[in-house]
């Protein structure tokens, strides 16, 4: 919100009006697009996958089509980011009926409370790890943006790799006892990451 800001302070209202949707759905997407832990957490990974399949192609499919149409930025990210925005809530109410979750006032207090420490927490690792990125985008060309991100795909592509494998590691290890984890972590993490 605050670069959609600096653009409409600088006349640019394409800029302005592309982050101001990003900001409005975006935040909105990843707070409620937290299911895919819940699934994990679960141990539904097969379901987890078959939820996640429409959040790869739907978008995918939409700004296709609206770049067809329109060749207009602001547009293709509002597409874009209101489809993401979409398959987030109805993946939101799948979880919810899936699982049968029914409001409670227990915890709720505690609850918001880890929620504004994790928001704060995930603002600044987001924005350090999309700052390079912003600043090269601003004030280089959009060819050394491309050479930039084609460069670090890897390091990306890796850390999603890391990612996935503890997200399926950790809901075993968290049913175990103390020493089970202990006797079993060291061999099961070699295996991962021999294998």
């Amino acid at each position: 919100l605050l670069i959609s800001a600096y653009y409409f302070m600088h006349a640019n209202n394409e800029l302005g009006f592309a982050f101001l949707f990003i900001g409005l759905t975006n935040s909105l997407s990843n707070g409620i697009g937290a299911t895919k832990n819940v699934w994990g957490a679960a141990q539904e990974f097969r379901l987890a996958t078959l939820v996640g399949i429409p959040k790869i192609f739907v978008p995918f499919l939409v700004i296709l089509l609206t770049i067809i149409l329109t060749k207009n930025v602001t547009w293709i990210l509002f597409a874009y980011f209101a489809s993401n925005l979409l398959l987030s809530l109805l993946g939101y109410f799948f979880m919810k009926w899936w699982f049968s979750v029914k409001e409670s006032p227990d915890g709720v207090e505690e609850t918001v409370r880890y929620g504004k420490q994790m928001t704060a927490l995930g603002f600044f690792q987001i924005a350090s790890g999309q700052i390079d990125q912003l600043l090269l985008w601003h004030f280089t060309t959009p060819a050394t943006l491309a050479v930039y991100a084609l460069a670090i795909a890897p390091v990306n592509e890796a850390k999603n790799l890391i990612g996935n494998i503890v997200g399926v590691m950790f809901p075993k290890i968290a049913t175990k006892t103390e020493k089970e984890v202990h006797d079993t972590l060291p061999l099961r993490i070699r295996q991962t990451f021999m294998a």
